[in-house]
């Protein structure tokens, strides 16, 4: 007896689980749905600033200098011309 249900317990477990098919429920929304949120009141801030004159600062600009060294003399080489001969691409360089 003892045997029989050592078989029976071991048949049990060896056996996979149930597959349990549960269906989805359908959800309709047939109008709006609009949410209100909570009102959140937040307490002034207070800030005291004492009255008193503001300080004078004075500002110098920074003196600025622009120089632009044009160039003697450019070099143009033509690299591609179109059917006609017209120059397509042209790469100039800069002697200073």
């Amino acid at each position: 007896m003892d045997a029989l249900g050592r078989v029976i317990a071991s048949a049990i477990a060896s056996m996979p689980p149930p597959v349990i098919n549960v269906p989805k429920p359908e959800v309709k929304i047939n109008s709006p749905v609009y949410v209100q949120p909570t009102e959140v009141k937040v307490p002034a801030t207070t800030v005291n600033v004492p009255e008193a004159k503001a300080p004078i600062v004075n500002i110098e600009p920074a003196a600025v200098t622009l120089q632009t060294n044009r160039p003697v003399e450019w070099i143009f080489t033509i690299t591609k011309r179109n059917e006609f001969g017209q120059a397509v691409t042209i790469h100039a360089k800069a002697v200073l």
